[in-house]
């Protein structure tokens, strides 16, 4: 895969190389490579994930000539890196590592619907008002 200019700094606008690397390694490369690096780059995990919309990446990693084991092995390697970082917000804690958890933080999980935090929503057993269109 295309390398950043700087490889150890945070993925930036300015760490991209040329669009044009990126588009002619697209082309040669197998489309499940593709997809594996897209989910590296985006920190997709399965664990961050809906248990179907995962079932379809990973076949579609898996179909495609994806490198699936070297896939898992670079998520196993992140989590262990991670693991060891001192956290550096003490007061924001990471939530557990339970669909409720990541559902919690998230709002959904990756696949799912997502939810809409402003949308109205009506109690439960309310019945609809009749919508006022003018004057009495």
């Amino acid at each position: 895969m295309a390398r950043r200019l700087a490889g150890l700094e945070p993925l930036t606008l300015d760490t991209l190389p040329p669009m044009e690397t990126i588009e002619a390694e697209v082309r040669r490369c197998p489309i499940g490579r593709t997809i594996a690096a897209i989910c590296r780059d985006l920190g997709i995990a399965p664990s961050l994930c809906d248990g179907r919309f995962w079932n379809r990446v990973f076949d579609a990693i898996r179909l495609y000539r994806g490198g699936l084991g070297s896939f898992v092995l670079e998520v196993k390697r992140r989590e262990q890196r991670f693991e060891k970082e001192e956290w550096k917000h003490p007061g924001l804690e990471l939530p557990e590592e339970t669909r409720d958890g990541i559902r919690r933080v998230l709002g959904f999980r990756i696949g799912e619907t997502p939810v809409d935090p402003f949308a109205v929503v009506a109690a439960p057993g309310a019945r609809f008002a009749a919508a006022a269109t003018g004057p009495p």
